[in-house]
């Protein structure tokens, strides 16, 4: 059986296959879309222009430096926002100090470890991320990692700092966007802008440098209700029990 109310900050299709799902613009699912979309926009822009120094190619992968360290360490920590937003608001204890181990939390919610996101101007060919594929097994992420060691002890571990550590940690927080609030998270300044189906079957905006293929959803994971109606009653949204 589909589930009848969405899930504060918890993106899925409906089982109309409808992708503009309206619940997710409501200010009771999140208040804070607007800021975390323009957050990454900058970021992403600046990885634009990081672009015009060093190609983006298999050949550059392990290339390092200070400003791709300030990147780096820029989209790391949006990723970390993310994740607190989504277990605060689903009633998650948060007296703890957070870390990684709380953050994989999430997958059982969003699956964000079947998530693959897509650069086109990679060379020699596009290229393809799972940047939270390993949660399919453990907790682990190695980007998170080079963050982490790179951050507590630059003068050993700066070489962490890379383009490809870099490049996972901006597809992860392009990736927890769309896993709450779907095509909504391409244009901060509007509800929307055009969006389309490539041969693939990823989603993708004309401005970013990626595109993205949402995990599969079976029909009993999908949400099922008529928003126009729900958002009326007492409780439209409701927690994710995370265990």
């Amino acid at each position: 059986m589909a589930i009848g109310r969405p899930f504060f900050r918890i993106y899925r299709p409906m089982i109309t296959d409808n992708i503009f799902c309206k619940y997710v613009l409501d200010t009771r699912y999140a208040n804070d879309r607007s800021m975390l979309c323009r957050a990454y926009k900058i970021l992403e822009a600046d990885l634009k222009k990081l672009f015009e120094y060093i190609e983006p190619s298999d050949d550059n992968i392990q290339t390092y430096s200070h400003k791709i360290y300030e990147l780096l360490l820029r989209a790391s920590t949006e990723f970390e926002s993310n994740c607190r937003r989504i277990l605060e608001a689903n009633g998650y204890n948060m007296a703890n100090r957070l870390d990684i181990t709380h953050y994989y939390k999430i997958n059982q919610a969003t699956k964000l470890s079947e998530y693959e996101v897509y650069i086109d101007i990679w060379h020699p060919q596009r290229k393809t991320i799972r940047p939270f594929a390993q949660w399919q097994t453990n907790h682990t992420l190695t980007w998170y990692q080079g963050y982490n060691a790179s951050k507590h002890n630059r003068q050993v571990n700066f070489s962490e700092a890379n383009i490809d550590n870099l490049i996972q940690a901006m597809a992860g927080v392009y990736a927890i966007l769309y896993a709450q609030f779907g095509v909504y998270s391409f244009n901060p300044y509007q509800e929307i802008n055009m969006v389309e189906d490539n041969t693939n079957g990823s989603i993708y905006s004309g401005e970013s440098v990626f595109s993205i293929k949402p995990p599969s959803w079976t029909d009993d994971e999908k949400y099922n209700f008529d928003w126009d109606d729900l958002k009326n009653s007492t409780n439209p949204i409701e927690r994710f029990i995370f265990n």
